[in-house]
């Protein structure tokens, strides 16, 4: 597995979205990217960046990984003022970029199990809590990107 830091400028991404805590997550987020697939939400976001990778955002944490946070699955779009959609944002700041290779979405679960044992094992580095999310530039493998104070 592959870890590095890095410093990213906001993103604001457009989608479907869930409410859900990690009790729930396996279903609730299975049934999100079966609904944005299924329906294929990507066709129906407007000002969305050509270039755009696929998203799975993290954010509006209730408290740590142990409270309720919301999901969204989207792209990048190019202004906020979307209508119908829901929109976040991919927060500026500080991030560890968590990369892996393998068969989806096997490696994304392998991935989450990592970057949470690689947090208790690293006490000195801590979560923000803020915005974390997934990229899917093929279907080779996972980036996931965890936003550190």
């Amino acid at each position: 597995m592959q870890v590095t830091r890095v410093t990213l400028n906001e993103k604001i991404i457009a989608g479907i979205a869930i409410r859900t805590n990690n009790e729930k997550a396996k279903d609730d987020i299975s049934k999100l990217w079966n609904e944005f697939f299924s329906n294929n939400i990507v066709s129906k976001i407007n000002d969305r960046k050509e270039d755009s990778f696929i998203y799975g955002i993290y954010d509006e944490y209730e408290s740590d990984m142990n409270g309720n946070y919301n999901v969204t699955a989207g792209v990048e779009i190019s202004r906020k003022n979307i209508k119908n959609n829901n929109v976040t944002k991919i927060k500026k700041g500080k991030y560890l970029l968590f990369e892996e290779e393998g068969t989806l979405p096997d490696v994304i679960i392998q991935t989450w199990q990592y970057i949470w044992n690689y947090f208790k094992e690293h006490k000195d580095i801590k979560r923000k809590y803020s915005s974390d999310f997934e990229v899917y530039e093929n279907d080779k493998g996972i980036k996931i990107y965890i936003g550190i104070k």
